[in-house]
């Protein structure tokens, strides 16, 4: 005869001499993950990852921004120089005939003594002259501020006003004064001829009567003519000593 026997275990039942050990789930701390070099090494190392990835990214930050500081400086540079060229465009007209105005003032105070020159020989001499040298002896001195002028020429050659000595010498930047006489060297006219300049134009001053005329080419050379014309209606020849001439005796009967 057999017997068939089944046994039942309740699993919640430990064997008789047999002991068993439930491991509860734990997660590596930061020195047990050093130690193993698990995932934990990782977890360690994430506040160094994130300090540095910041570091690089302020430091980008501030290269981009330096970057902005820079374009913007250029573009503001480039503004000011823009509106710098512009006022410079508009104020140089006005300072080239600020500075030919007053060249063309020492010109025409020049030709005045030389017109006063040729009066004084006139009176003594009954005629003029195209003798520079002879009319030296009647010129007042020309202070330095004024300009210079050239070395007396021969007899009938122009004669240079500048202002500085080269040019006086060289013949550059400054007038060609000249005499032209008649015949009989009674009548006359002085000139101041512009040469080198940015504008052309010629003084002329009349002898004896003293009357001054302007000739010029360009707006801006007419315009500087005008205004000297006006200026010097006062500074006609009744209030220099003038010579009366058998011509203009002549001429002041008709």
């Amino acid at each position: 005869m057999s017997f068939l026997c089944f046994i039942t275990t309740d699993p919640r039942q430990k064997p008789s001499g047999m002991t068993t050990k439930v491991e509860q789930p734990s997660f590596p701390s930061v020195a047990g993950a050093e130690r193993s070099g698990m995932p934990g090494a990782v977890w360690s190392s994430f506040p160094s990852v994130v300090v540095g990835n910041l570091s690089l990214w302020l430091s980008l930050s501030k290269r981009g921004n330096s970057m902005k500081k820079k374009k913007f400086e250029l573009k503001s540079f480039s503004l000011i120089l823009f509106i710098g060229l512009l006022l410079l465009a508009g104020l140089f007209p006005f300072y080239e005939r600020t500075v030919e105005g007053s060249k063309a003032a020492a010109a025409v105070s020049v030709l005045l003594n030389v017109a006063t020159a040729e009066n004084q020989y006139f009176i003594k001499h009954k005629t003029y002259t195209y003798d520079w040298s002879a009319l030296d002896k009647h010129l007042p001195r020309i202070p330095k501020k004024q300009g210079f002028l050239g070395a007396a020429p021969k007899a009938g050659y122009a004669r240079f006003f500048a202002f500085t000595v080269k040019d006086a010498a060289t013949g550059q930047d400054g007038f060609a004064l000249d005499l032209q006489l008649n015949k009989e060297k009674t009548e006359g006219t002085a000139t101041a001829v512009r040469k080198g300049g940015l504008f052309d134009y010629t003084l002329e001053m009349s002898l004896p009567e003293g009357v001054f005329a302007c000739q010029a080419e360009g707006k801006i050379a007419k315009r500087l003519c005008n205004k000297l014309t006006v200026e010097l209606e006062k500074l006609r020849t009744p209030q220099q000593e003038s010579p009366v001439t058998p011509e203009a005796e002549k001429r002041k009967n008709n």
